[in-house]
């Protein structure tokens, strides 16, 4: 592995810099991983997006494996700060065992896993999502790890992503009253607090164990046996298994872990462990000191990523795929944005991490307060004891990755293929020009995967592009009228030819002439055409009545735990 690049448009380093003694390595040719590659869900029930294709993951996989065993024959043998080799077996050997204690907290006594049984050495797949009642399109991203792992012998590892926002504590459902169709709620839980799901505790009990009853009630009208009535029970007995171990049960881990009890009922072999638990691993913890010790540098590259990334995509926007990382000038020292959130138990509010470096020491801090003051060389060793102490006690201070830092970790270390959506996928492009620029190393590959499935509501699915193109048609009637007529009559063939000698000009006529000679064609071939553009037109305004209904009822963004029980199978 190379050391971390210094960019030739990085300002020059200052004093107190958090890379100031850094080695520098020259960089070779760059590879771009920015192209913009077009990628869409699905429109038609069924469907399935899967980059690349199912037979050929097998490959991918194998591609995979030899670009790590390429890197480690490139590596640096004198890259103590990062040694890539020994982390990645630290950090695959971690994985496993923490996905094993995860998971076995709620699986059935008879279904414990042994951590014996797993082979270290085989390959990893990951994938992972926020703990929510996502989508059908989301759920299949779960079959398909537990598909690759079953045709290549490897390990599924699907990471629940707890250190992001709870957000709102209900779905949305159909719902069609008096000939018109409306989105309706239905409470999952009472509203908390905005703070990250390994935080946010059940606030209702009462909705929350009542929400499987009402979820079922509020669907009735259009599935009669929903998924919720399976899930929704093992959802409940998760959430009393969790609670035998601290900060476990939380509503968002509750919810995955039913879903995943849901999940090995029906056959599929995943392991699960979320964000949280990765974040308090001695291999994240190296992993993470590496990138704030060597933060100028990490930023730049970061940075610059961005820049190009937005250009290459046509975007504008500052936030998007992500902002990019700050600095703050505080007299003659300077914080450093990290490209983690963190937050106390006091204030569980997640903030930007910042860093700056006094003397052999790092101060760390969100935008506002000061947090901690810790030695260069204990930082790794910090952030697994902050870790080892919130999980005892609940109390610390907590630093977890951002979005491009956990795939970055999981891809770089922890597996050799990653499974993602068609948003993630779209963003890995970024981490995987960071890993090449920073790392100096080729990223392993990843399968884009998702479908689309409708809830049976019956109602047509109205694209708006046949909208679009009905009023194609009658522009296309009205000037051109002759392709929409089969001439049949001397007086329809008069007209075509005299349009016709008009459009070219052949009578010596003035511009003025020609056009009016045109139109005179057009309005009068138009007359036979009368009741086809009649029917264009009352089908133009069914749909444009229709479309938002359809729009509603036909959604693919229903949550999975509301359709038919028979979906699962259809997922397989």
């Amino acid at each position: 592995m190379r050391w971390p690049n210094s960019p030739t448009t990085a300002k020059k380093s200052k004093a107190n810099e958090l890379d100031k003694d850094d080695a520098r390595r020259e960089t070779s040719t760059q590879v771009d991983h920015l192209a913009y590659v077009r990628l869409r869900a699905p429109k038609r029930h069924g469907q399935s997006l899967d980059i690349p294709a199912k037979t050929e993951v097998a490959a991918l996989l194998r591609d995979s494996l030899a670009v790590r065993e390429s890197a480690h024959q490139s590596a640096s043998s004198d890259s103590k700060d990062f040694p890539l080799k020994e982390l990645q077996t630290l950090a695959r050997t971690e994985a496993i065992g923490l996905a094993i204690a995860w998971t076995n907290q709620y699986l059935p006594v008879e279904a414990s896993l042994d951590a014996k049984s797993f082979d270290a050495t085989a390959p990893i797949v990951f994938g992972g999502h926020q703990p929510t009642l996502f989508h059908p399109g989301v759920w299949y991203k779960n079959f398909r790890l537990h598909q690759i792992t079953q045709a290549s012998g490897a390990t599924a590892i699907n990471m629940v992503v707890d250190n992001d926002l709870s957000g709102s504590a209900s779905i949305k459902f159909p719902k069609m009253a008096e000939g018109r169709a409306s989105f309706g709620l239905v409470a999952v839980d009472a509203p908390g607090p905005a703070i990250p799901f390994e935080m946010q505790s059940v606030v209702d009990r009462e909705i929350f164990e009542s929400f499987g009853h009402r979820a079922a009630g509020a669907i009735e009208s259009f599935v009669s046996n929903p998924i919720i009535k399976k899930l929704w029970p093992e959802v409940i007995r998760a959430e009393k298994l969790l609670s035998q171990s601290p900060l476990s049960a939380t509503l968002g881990h509750s919810i995955a872990a039913g879903r995943h009890l849901l999940e090995h009922a029906h056959g599929l072999r995943t392991l699960e462990v979320p964000i949280s638990r990765i974040a308090g691993s001695s291999s994240f913890a190296k992993f993470a000191g590496f990138l704030i010790k060597n933060l100028t540098t990490f930023q730049d590259t970061y940075n610059q990523a961005i820049t190009r990334y937005r250009r290459k995509h046509g975007i504008r926007s500052s936030a998007h795929p992500v902002p990019e990382l700050g600095r703050i000038e505080e007299g003659d020292k300077q914080w450093l944005e990290a490209p983690f959130w963190i937050w106390t138990d006091q204030s569980p509010q997640r903030k930007p991490m910042y860093v700056r470096r006094i003397g052999n020491d790092l101060e760390i801090s969100n935008p506002k307060d000061k947090l901690a003051t810790v030695s260069t060389t204990a930082l790794s060793s910090w952030l697994v004891e902050q870790n080892q102490q919130i999980q005892a006690t609940g109390r610390g201070i907590f630093v977890r990755p951002r979005a491009l830092i956990t795939t970055m970790f999981a891809r770089l270390l922890a597996s050799d293929l990653f499974v993602h959506g068609i948003g993630g996928a779209k963003y890995d492009q970024l981490t995987d020009q960071i890993i090449v620029d920073f790392f100096g190393v080729d990223p392993p590959g990843y399968v884009t995967a998702t479908s689309t499935f409708r809830l049976p509501t019956n109602f047509p699915e109205i694209d708006p592009a046949d909208i679009t193109a009905g009023k194609q048609t009658l522009r296309e009637m009205r000037f051109h009228p002759e392709t929409f007529i089969t001439p049949d009559s001397d007086e329809t063939k008069r007209l075509i030819e005299s349009k016709q000698s008009a459009i070219a000009g052949e009578r010596g006529q003035s511009p003025l002439d020609r056009q009016r000679a045109i139109e005179s064609a057009n309005h009068e071939l138009q007359r036979s055409l009368t009741q086809k553009q009649a029917a264009i037109t009352d089908e133009i305004d069914t749909l444009s009545k229709q479309i938002r209904h359809s729009q509603i009822l036909n959604s693919r963004e229903f949550s999975f735990c509301l359709h038919p029980a028979e979906l699962i199978n259809q997922l397989k």
